[in-house]
């Protein structure tokens, strides 16, 4: 077996255990669990967490990145945001918060996103890194 297909074997067994999540992250608005959101979102960095506020909420100026501390003992792992991430959701008649009950229910605490493109806009304002999806305000800290 070449180590492409260990690897592969390896993060295919990831999506069915939960991974514990000890990272400092950003956010750019409520620390509010919504049901239309399915969670609390985070981004990587300050940056990636500014360029979607401009590209979403505020088209003509960012809101302001804030760094956070959050820990989960037992996050869903996703490879990527759409064809892993998106691809459960569709499940669930595209409703997150549904997806998002279904994971708690399974006992997880949150969603880690591996490294994809999230904000797929085509200009610079495109973001490619890794997400994090908090379901319980409790697992977020002051960093």
């Amino acid at each position: 077996m070449d180590l492409k297909t260990i690897i592969n074997e390896e993060i295919e067994s990831l999506n069915d255990k939960g991974i514990r999540v000890d990272e400092i992250v950003w956010r750019a608005g409520y620390l509010e669990v919504t049901s239309i959101n399915g969670g609390i979102w985070f981004g990587e960095n300050q940056e990636d967490v500014e360029k979607f506020s401009r590209t979403h909420w505020n088209k003509n100026k960012e809101g302001e990145g804030k760094r956070y501390r959050i820990v989960l003992n037992n996050a869903k792992y996703y490879k990527d945001f759409w064809h892993g991430y998106l691809n459960d959701v569709m499940k669930f008649g595209y409703d997150r918060n549904k997806l998002m009950l279904d994971l708690i229910s399974r006992g997880y605490d949150g969603i880690f996103i591996d490294t994809d493109t999230w904000n797929d806009t085509g200009d610079d304002n495109s973001i490619t890194s890794k997400q994090y999806v908090v379901f319980d305000k409790k697992n977020i800290h002051q960093a």
